[in-house]
């Protein structure tokens, strides 16, 4: 599942789309059918014409009344017609260029506060912890955040394995997929369900090939795990209730897995 997720923000990420070599439906807009009539006046005498002469040519008198069709819009054509009077406005797709990067550039600068706010708040009162770093943070030297005291051995494997894994790019994209469809509910949910998989997938690297009674020991350290609010561009070994409830089960579940 991580996989295709990874594949649809890709997508929503792509500032161009494919298309077929040949549109599979090809619609037409409806053109502007216009009919002239000609009348020629009974006062005129007999004249010589022929169907390649106009009436006006074999010296009768005529006149031309131009009709509109119905799907001819109103006001156009004609000697007649009200003079068009050019008034310059915004055009709509520019207003809702300017709405969209309005949108989402707020949403990645309030990303990038919370992400920088939490930062400065775990740097204040840190201090190093030997070969150990939980929270992961950081793309290029990733480093493993843990609460006074230390951590349980499994919330500082879980953190390493999303280190292994470089989640933290995959969340990366999926915030800059959620930026650009800030619009998009559908996409706010597609970031909320990948990023519930990316702590699954990483919950059953870690828990591959254990007895039943390690999963037991993992789930209680995930129990015991302090709730942190922590930004969308970090990874936590805690999380919200209805996440946890999925990833305990999962993590009980040891038998084998279906592809797919």
């Amino acid at each position: 599942r991580c996989c295709a997720w990874l594949a649809v923000a890709l997508r929503l990420c792509l500032p161009f789309n494919l298309s077929l070599a040949q549109a599979p439906v090809v619609l037409e807009a409806p053109r502007a059918a216009v009919r002239v009539e000609r009348q020629v006046s009974p006062e005129a005498g007999p004249a010589r014409w022929s169907w390649n002469t106009s009436p006006a040519a074999a010296g009768a008198p005529s006149m031309e009344r131009v009709v509109r069709t119905e799907d001819e819009p109103a006001g156009s054509g004609g000697e007649d017609a009200a003079p068009v009077v050019e008034v310059r406005r915004i055009p709509a797709e520019w207003l809702l260029a300017f709405l969209w990067g309005a949108g989402a550039l707020l949403f990645l600068g309030d990303q990038i506060l919370r992400c920088r706010a939490f930062r400065r708040r775990i740097w204040r009162w840190s201090r190093p912890a030997g070969v150990y770093g939980g929270v992961l943070m950081g793309w290029i030297r990733p480093v493993i955040v843990t609460p006074t005291g230390g951590a349980e051995e499994a919330a500082l494997l879980h953190e390493y394995t999303h280190a292994q894994r470089r989640d933290l790019w995959f969340k990366l994209l999926l915030v800059l997929a959620n930026a650009i469809h800030w619009f998009n509910p559908l996409v706010w949910g597609m970031r909320r369900a990948a990023e519930r998989d990316v702590e699954m997938a990483c919950d059953a690297q870690v828990l591959q090939g254990r007895s039943l009674e390690e999963r037991r020991a993992y789930g209680r350290a995930l129990l015991r795990a302090a709730s942190v609010s922590a930004p969308a561009l970090t990874t936590s070994f805690s999380g919200e209730k209805r996440a946890m409830k999925r990833r305990l089960r999962a993590g009980m579940d040891g038998g084998p897995k279906r592809p797919g």
